[in-house]
């Protein structure tokens, strides 16, 4: 009972990301163009805080753990191992690089591909302290 429990909960948290990145996919065009402003996580206790800077990687990132959460339910209820595999490697790898890139974009503003447009002039915070130094 406890498993089942576990599952659930597991599952419900994977699909409420899984639908925050599909929304928030959905609007990423829009904060790209700097047409809208969206609810930004604060993530300062446990990581890095997602501003509109990093908005475009944390959408990336959430989805994929989502999506990845999604399969490794699916693949528990059912047993399928490949499915679980590719589940385990998909929530991984997006929340790893996705962290990273997070951390990267916020300090130098690079890779510009992932900074909107707007913001691609402005300093990273690690660039910011160098030149106050």
């Amino acid at each position: 009972m406890s498993d089942l429990l576990g599952l659930t909960c597991f599952g419900l948290l994977c699909a409420g990301c899984a639908w925050y990145g599909v929304v928030a996919l959905r609007h990423l065009p829009q904060v790209w163009r700097g047409e809208r402003t969206p609810w930004l996580p604060s993530i300062t206790v446990f990581g890095p805080s997602v501003n509109l800077r990093s908005y475009p990687t944390f959408v990336v990132a959430a989805t994929g753990f989502g999506a990845g959460g999604v399969l490794t339910v699916l693949a528990g209820a059912d047993g399928a191992g490949l499915l679980l595999r590719t589940g385990i490697v998909l929530m991984s790898c997006s929340s790893l690089l996705g962290y990273f890139l997070i951390i990267v974009v916020n300090a130098l503003n690079r890779p510009r591909f992932l900074v909107p447009p707007r913001l691609r002039n402005e300093r990273g915070w690690l660039t910011r302290r160098r030149h106050r130094a």
